[in-house]
């Protein structure tokens, strides 16, 4: 998460050596240093930092003492926005959610004041502030996602900004941040900011699918008693329309570089293509593993929001199949498909478990099956990721993999006759057993729940 510049860290750690005289420090480079220091020593496994939990603390604690005598002078910019997103990641990492939320929200008016989403707001500025305040819009544009998503929260940077237009443009990479080294795989390292916009990408597209769904539901909410039921289902464009979207957000990750894939291992060039046994994986350098994770974790939790979200959409008398069955496998095209009518369609796409009528119903089994799919996806990345790089994506990783986990233990719990339910009680007890080795405060929470 390229969002300090270095040469400022740099001489935000000569700040904390011995002997430095009060007039000497920049309050703001102070600041901003000390408050990095508070999340870093909070995510850094305790086996590299037995100490870190309790120099976190420390370190947390002058942060926010410095930070008001900041605000006295503070002029709003890339290291006012930055060091309030580290406080807040720090009270993420030691479980003080409301906290978090404040102080992201804080960060967030900052960015709004700022109007760092408009291109124009950056004019003026210098090459290095201009990219770093880039990246940290789009930081808090998917953060403020991720909450609404995992913590409840209302979205802050939601729907007027994409109706008013976000039209700020993706940061650049600037000089030092990249490694200098190649991969063993044959193909050149990308830079390290390409990871981080495909993660931009990802969340857009699946932001963009939610509110499509949210749209639906408000359109066809409150079916009257007598009401002709498919004439409140979605229409033909309104379902291609969502489809689309879908597609969109499946899709984002299409560009990924083979070391940022779910498999960076398989080359898809015939030139590099080896099969298992012909050599052994060269380990991934450290920045391309940790981007690796908060990629695909995500990537798999959104899948999982998304297939959700499905299943509460339009009203309680409509069979979710319906909807989902344009996204799923195990699909047919009924007759009606083909016509160019844009009357609503409620058998646009059916899966084969799907009645003719739309009745009150549970999720279909070919939705409970998408959701174990997901879950074994998930575990895949897991699995070939090392436990350290896990703790280092921090507390968001975990509640990515705690809320697939939670999804198993609903389908083992509420949808026993499903056959779906025997392959999801294979993962009853293994998420509780990773996110237990994960050492967090979601992972409580799991094991309280199975």
């Amino acid at each position: 998460m390229p969002i300090v510049y270095r040469p400022k860290i740099e001489l935000g750690l000569c700040l904390l050596q011995p002997g430095i005289e009060r007039r000497e420090v920049d309050l703001e480079v102070f600041t901003l240093t000390v408050a990095l220091c508070a999340i870093t020593a909070a995510i850094v496994p305790s086996t590299i930092f037995s100490q870190g939990s309790r120099v976190a603390e420390k370190f947390y604690l002058i942060s926010k003492r410095s930070l008001e005598l900041f605000r006295q002078t503070e002029q709003p910019n890339s290291s006012s926005i930055a060091l309030r997103y580290f406080q807040s990641g720090y009270t993420h990492s030691v479980g003080q959610p409301r906290t978090t939320w404040d102080e992201l929200e804080s960060a967030i008016e900052l960015a709004q004041i700022m109007r760092l989403h408009e291109e124009s707001s950056y004019t003026g500025m210098d090459v290095v502030e201009s990219q770093l305040c880039r990246r940290l819009f789009w930081v808090l544009f998917t953060g403020d996602k991720s909450a609404a998503i995992l913590g409840k929260h209302q979205i802050t940077l939601g729907r007027y900004l994409l109706e008013s237009g976000i039209t700020v443009r993706y940061s650049e990479s600037l000089e030092g941040e990249d490694p200098s080294s190649s991969l063993d795989t044959g193909s050149s390292v990308p830079r390290l900011i390409t990871g981080f916009n495909l993660n931009q990408d990802l969340w857009r597209a699946a932001y963009l699918v939610l509110l499509e769904i949210e749209s639906l539901r408000e359109k066809y909410r409150g079916i009257e008693d007598g009401e002709n039921q498919h004439s409140r289902l979605p229409t033909k464009s309104e379902l291609s329309h969502l489809s689309d979207l879908y597609i969109a957000f499946e899709t984002s990750l299409g560009a990924a570089p083979t070391c940022l894939s779910a498999n960076p291992t398989l080359s898809l060039t015939p030139a590099s293509f080896v099969f298992g046994q012909e050599r052994e994986a060269t380990p991934l350098p450290r920045a391309f593993a940790l981007q690796r994770i908060n990629i695909q974790v995500s990537y798999q939790c959104l899948r999982l929001v998304i297939v959700q979200a499905m299943t509460s959409t339009i009203t309680p008398y409509y069979n979710v199949s319906q909807i989902w069955a344009p996204f799923s496998p195990l699909t047919y095209m009924s007759p009606g498909a083909a016509s160019g009518s844009d009357q609503a369609s409620p058998n646009v796409a059916r899966n084969f478990d799907t009645p003719v009528e739309p009745i009150l119903v549970g999720e279909s089994s070919a939705l409970l099956l998408q959701k174990v799919r997901i879950a074994e996806e998930m575990l895949y990345i897991l699995h070939t990721s090392s436990l350290e790089n896990l703790r280092l994506n921090g507390e968001s990783c975990v509640e990515k993999i705690r809320l697939v986990g939670a999804a198993m233990l609903e389908i083992v719990d509420h949808h026993a006759s499903s056959p779906v339910a025997v392959i999801a009680s294979r993962f009853k007890e293994l998420y509780p057993h990773i996110l237990a080795h994960l050492r967090s405060k979601a992972s409580d929470s799991l094991a309280n729940d199975a």
